[in-house]
């Protein structure tokens, strides 16, 4: 019990506000480099951005809290667009009923996550991994690598829409923001991920459902997943079938690690995330602004989880210089 206490304890600590300052520092050093960069237009592409990314980072979160990854949250939220768009063009099928069943499709991606991950004991790496290029290829066996152009018209109508700086989209990002507060702070069942992440064992031991909690989070993440993929193709205004194949995988994993949550699972942190979402993308904003190679982008955020996983483990006291040192001159 004092094991599970303890891990809750670490999930809910602070660890977002030296990240604050980071964003306040880079959107100040960002306005002075460049004046275009609070252009309006310029900062509504970075709030857009930014409300997208925190619903895919979010999806992304929900599973490495239990201390398990999802590699196939682009290939859930594609497949789910496209099927959305392929009822829309194909069938006529009504724009909210075909939203309905693009997210009930995410759902069901999930679940075949979760389901395979706690029936077959093994790593969510692997069976991610393997769902990751069976919902692609669904991809484009369904769309022949063809766009779906006849999408709905207030779909896309929605898509673009916004009140200055703000996309009318980001509406789904705050209800992201509010829902996941709650699933963690209020509700048994975010505690329950986070201490499934944090021991597992001492989980069990105090009656914990760990199976049905693990399901339960690669569910939630595939209805995230899939709503950021409906939200791409409003934006993009036709169903593309790249949609969620670059742009998703490293950053969601970037925005998780630098946002305060612990690879390992058992730590998460809401604004964090929210703050690391903004961070890259004003980074990325920043360097295509600048006219700067935007594969710079890549090499960046590879460089930032690299340090925020080290700066983590020093946190946690899990890495030591000492140790480190050790490791160097013996080699064990």
């Amino acid at each position: 019990m004092t094991a599970l206490a303890t891990s809750l304890r670490t999930a809910q600590r602070p660890s977002w506000l030296g990240l604050l300052g980071v964003v306040a520092l880079v959107g100040l050093f960002l306005s002075v480099l460049e004046p275009n960069f609070l252009v309006e237009f310029n900062l509504y592409t970075v709030t857009y951005n930014a409300s997208l990314a925190i619903i895919v980072a979010f999806s992304q979160m929900v599973v490495v809290a239990t201390g398990g990854m999802n590699l196939s949250i682009g290939g859930i939220g594609g497949l789910s667009a496209i099927i959305a768009a392929g009822l829309m063009q194909s069938y006529g099928i009504p724009m909210p009923l075909t939203i309905v069943i693009g997210l009930a499709a995410g759902l069901v991606m999930g679940a075949i996550n979760g389901f395979l991950t706690v029936r077959t004991g093994i790593h969510p790496f692997v069976i991610t991994l393997a769902t990751l290029a069976a919902y692609t290829g669904a991809i484009y066996g369904i769309t022949s690598a063809n766009p779906y152009y006849n999408i709905d018209t207030d779909f896309i109508n929605f898509g673009q829409a916004r009140w200055t700086i703000l996309p009318f989209s980001a509406v789904f990002t705050v209800i992201a923001i509010f829902t996941m507060a709650l699933l963690f702070y209020r509700i048994a069942t975010g505690r329950w991920i986070l201490a499934v992440g944090g021991n597992t064992r001492a989980s069990e031991v105090v009656g914990v459902p760990v199976g049905r909690t693990i399901l339960l989070a690669h569910v939630l993440s595939g209805f995230l997943a899939a709503t950021a993929g409906l939200l791409w193709m409003s934006r993009l205004q036709i169903g593309v079938p790249t949609i969620g194949e670059s742009g998703w995988l490293l950053p969601s994993f970037a925005i998780v690690v630098i946002g305060g949550c612990v690879l390992e699972g058992g730590a998460i942190s809401i604004i964090g995330v929210v703050l690391a979402a903004l961070l890259l993308v004003m980074i990325e904003n920043g360097i295509l602004i600048n006219r700067i190679d935007p594969f710079w982008v890549e090499f960046l955020m590879g460089a930032f989880i690299l340090i925020a996983v080290i700066l983590g483990r020093v946190n946690r006291g899990s890495f030591s210089l000492r140790r480190f040192r050790q490791v160097v001159r013996t080699g064990s």
